[in-house]
């Protein structure tokens, strides 16, 4: 989860979500397109349109990844990406996604859903791939300057296909790892659940000693 999806419950402890950076690829080298990865169960809310708007205005390359439970919809969808040029490879997984994920100029995650988090811009950054994303839920707690661009509108979606080439694929992969590994996701809940731990022991402790009751300890030493 995020920071902000503890805090819009009124949370202040949270874990952040890891993955395996053995399941990326990493790559500096990127070919001449951009990567809109979704369920296409959703594709309006996770912004399918702006990207495809995007790629069109900007003569832009897209590739267009993921799949839907719904036949007719796949279609659709497909057709759309024909009628723009853009390349529709529907669902991926394992090496190919990977390598779809470390060729890429750039990640857009143009979404309209307040996200609680957002796998795919941290896949991305641990290809090495700068993200474009939308300013809802987790997004600009997840993506720093160094590593993409948060946008408001469709002029600072514009601004930061033009600018993607400031970022650096190293930079991205160092954020990812710091931040976003899962052996730091791992020690973040041994941590969480060590306090919880304690602060119940502690709270049995004092109930025992608020109800007059002795310690094993105090007990041994009065025997």
């Amino acid at each position: 989860m995020s920071r902000t999806l503890a805090h819009r419950h009124g949370r202040q402890r949270f874990v952040l979500n890891g993955v395996d950076p053995d399941a990326c690829i990493y790559s500096e080298s990127k070919r001449d397109y951009l990567l809109f990865m979704s369920s296409m169960d959703w594709e309006m809310k996770k912004g399918l349109d702006i990207a495809i708007s995007l790629s069109f205005r900007m003569r832009a390359k897209l590739v267009v990844a993921g799949t839907a439970n719904n036949y007719k919809r796949i279609m659709r969808i497909a057709g759309l990406c024909r009628q723009i040029g853009a390349t529709y490879v529907g669902d991926v997984r394992g090496k190919r996604k990977a390598e779809l994920l470390a060729g890429a100029r750039a990640f857009l995650f143009p979404t309209r859903v307040d996200e609680a988090f957002g796998l795919g811009m941290v896949e991305a950054l641990m290809s090495g791939t700068p993200v474009i994303c939308s300013n809802k839920g987790a997004c600009p707690e997840i993506i720093s300057p160094d590593v993409g661009f948060v946008c408001r509108d469709d002029r600072d979606y514009v601004s930061a296909i033009k600018r993607i080439g400031t970022i650096s694929p190293r930079a991205c992969r160092d954020k990812a790892m710091r931040d976003y590994h899962y052996l730091r996701m791992t020690r973040d809940y041994f941590a969480e659940y060590e306090r919880e731990i304690a602060r119940n022991n502690l709270s049995h402790c004092s109930s025992a000693d608020s109800n007059g009751n002795l310690s094993t300890t105090s007990g041994a030493r009065e025997a």
